[in-house]
């Protein structure tokens, strides 16, 4: 068996003895692709190979197609269900630093921001120095997970007539393990977008969380997409993302969408106000007042990743309305998708990570005043405790000001 990482062993070898939902304990338990692909890797075959080869776990019912999965379950010699270790992976985070190090290396990576350098770093650096504010929260013995409140709410998801809801389970019940076991997944990925147990685990799951014995309350941003979309309509600022090699575009596309924006289009100056207030997705039900919210978010999210095309009747109608109603908006889709469409939602992607997540955690620390306040993210979303979240509600719509001008639509959850 060729070597693989202990803590992904670990991961697997745990999952036999994770309690079930109907029974406690079971010999042999399904593990579906699915599931193993969330829970351990995309070489999960290989693991499983190997321990076969090595007498550590035995196959049990075979894979039928629309009835269950290949089960698996650990082998005569090491299964007894009477002795179960908690296993606790730590995120590999150094979260000991001390503070005026800490404070000495944001003073550097907020000037080099402020000066429009980029900072040569490696992985393990660019997690620390960007994330390393945030992540260190997983490891305060104050945050909890309610388990045996999770385990109603996979019952629910179990018991659901729904047509995903056996999708649903395989995604959510690894998700709440892990986070049970504290066995912390925490990367960031090409666009700067940072993963953690927390973003991974189904938004119902949420209310089993509490942080020195208080439920965590959200801010988020309103209309993020909308509203990064009305910010790169500044042409310096995209002139500066194209010099540096940020972004790549059509000269010509460039000139013309430039010379559109120096005559101040009407269209862009409504659509600014609107996404100011947070209400753009209420403003295009208006137009098709047929189509709920969640259509037209997903709609729109669609036509901002999507080639320029649309293959469904929905889409076709919410992209007329986009073109009728905002076409300077437009024409900066067709210019970020010149090149190739992926471009557009590639760099609004980066643009959130680096203003919310890792600019504004920075400008928020910083502060040692703040030092004590929790905060868990979710892409444009900051959780912390109740008597936490005005104060960072204000803070988060200072800083946008500070450093974008720009006024930031925000709501509580």
């Amino acid at each position: 068996m060729k070597p693989f990482r202990k803590s992904t062993l670990i991961r697997f070898i745990t999952l036999f003895y994770s309690p079930t939902i109907k029974n406690k304990y079971r010999r042999y338990i399904p593990l579906s692709g699915t599931r193993l692909n969330n829970e351990i890797n995309q070489n999960y075959k290989s693991i499983i190979d190997g321990l076969i080869d090595y007498k550590l776990i035995e196959p049990g019912r075979k894979y039928s197609e629309g009835s269950h999965s290949n089960h698996y379950g650990l082998t005569d010699k090491y299964f007894n269900h009477k002795e179960i270790i908690p296993i606790a992976i730590k995120p590999k985070i150094n979260t000991n630093i001390a503070k005026e190090k800490r404070r000495l290396k944001q003073r550097v990576v907020i000037q080099a921001r402020l000066d429009g350098k980029v900072l040569e770093q490696t992985t393990e650096e660019k997690l620390y120095d960007r994330y390393g504010l945030l992540t260190r929260w997983f490891s305060d013995p104050r945050l909890v997970f309610n388990y045996e409140l999770a385990q109603k709410e996979l019952i629910k998801i179990q018991k659901s007539k729904a047509k995903k809801s056996a999708k649903a389970y395989q995604h959510a019940f690894p998700a709440v393990e892990r986070f049970y076991r504290k066995d912390w997944s925490i990367r960031f990925d090409k666009n700067g977008r940072l993963h953690t147990n927390l973003s991974m685990l189904p938004s119902r799951f949420r209310k089993c969380i509490t942080f020195d014995g208080k439920p965590l309350l959200g801010v988020d941003v309103s209309n993020t997409q909308p509203l990064l979309l009305a910010s790169l309509c500044d042409t310096n600022w995209l002139y500066t993302l194209i010099k540096r090699g940020t972004i790549q575009v059509e000269e010509q596309l460039f000139k013309e969408f430039k010379a559109h924006i120096e005559s101040n289009p009407v269209d862009l100056s409504i659509y600014k106000e609107i996404v100011k207030d947070g209400k753009f997705y209420e403003h295009m039900m208006t137009l098709y007042p047929e189509f709920s919210r969640k259509v037209i978010k997903l709609n729109i999210l669609k036509i901002i990743n999507d080639r320029g095309t649309s293959t469904t009747y929905n889409r076709e109608m919410v992209r007329g309305a986009f073109i009728e109603t905002f076409p300077t908006i437009y024409k900066l889709l067709e210019l970020l998708k010149s090149v190739t469409y992926k471009q557009s939602s590639k760099l609004l992607m980066q643009v959130e990570s680096s203003r919310f997540i890792v600019w504004f955690t920075q400008e928020f620390y910083y502060n040692v005043k703040n030092d004590h306040i929790p905060l868990y993210t979710i892409h444009d979303c900051f959780y912390t405790t109740p008597e936490h979240i005005d104060y960072v509600t204000t803070e988060l719509i200072d800083y946008y000001q500070k450093y974008c001008g720009e006024f930031l639509p925000t709501k509580q959850s």
